[in-house]
């Protein structure tokens, strides 16, 4: 109903409907985890099913409403989506392809919109959601954790630079920290590894 609300009121009150809309994800956050992690109604599997589909509607809606605090609460949400449920998901294999899912999303963001903040923050997130992965799942393989990281240093490097080369645009210092940031992340993660 609050998604309805914040979307009838989009253009009059933007700033008003965009709380509105950040309200209704954080309740549909905190009432798929109840419905899961308290009260026990459904499967591990449905609710990742459903926290996805959250996920991916507040990334929706971040685009359409030209709402930075939607795409932050998009990517906290998808990286939360795996601690919460981490422990019930008896796919070691899981983790790594949803990290990249997730990522790619946020390139997808950061290659139309230049919002330095998703990328920061999922960045520092599935660098250390693989960091996690790597303590809590011994049987994956070596071959295995670094291809994915590979790919998520990869992809950071796109969501770092494709927005520059789309839009024609000069990469500020704070676009070269992210990228020095990641090249950093990473070779210290593949050196521990």
């Amino acid at each position: 109903f609050l998604l309805l609300i914040g979307e009838y009121w989009q253009r009059k009150y933007r700033i008003w409907s965009q709380s509105v809309s950040g309200t209704a994800i954080a309740i549909l956050y905190a009432s798929i985890f109840a419905a899961f992690g308290i009260h026990e109604t459904i499967h591990a599997y449905v609710a990742f099913s459903l926290l996805i589909i959250v996920t991916v509607t507040t990334a929706v809606l971040s685009l359409r409403y030209d709402a930075l605090p939607l795409a932050v609460l998009a990517v906290l949400g998808g990286l939360a989506t795996p601690l919460l449920l981490n422990s019930d998901l008896p796919e070691p294999g899981l983790m790594l392809p949803y990290i990249l899912i997730l990522d790619l999303g946020v390139l997808v963001l950061a290659s139309l919109k230049n919002w330095r903040w998703i990328t920061l923050i999922a960045a520092l997130g599935s660098y250390g959601l693989v960091g996690i992965h790597i303590d809590q799942r011994e049987e994956l393989s070596l071959t295995i954790l670094q291809t994915g990281l590979t790919l998520i240093f990869l992809i950071f490097v796109g969501a770092t630079t494709v927005f520059h080369l789309i839009w024609r645009k000069v990469p500020e210092y704070t676009d070269l920290g992210l990228m020095t940031m990641n090249a950093a992340i990473y070779f210290a993660i593949t050196y521990d590894l």
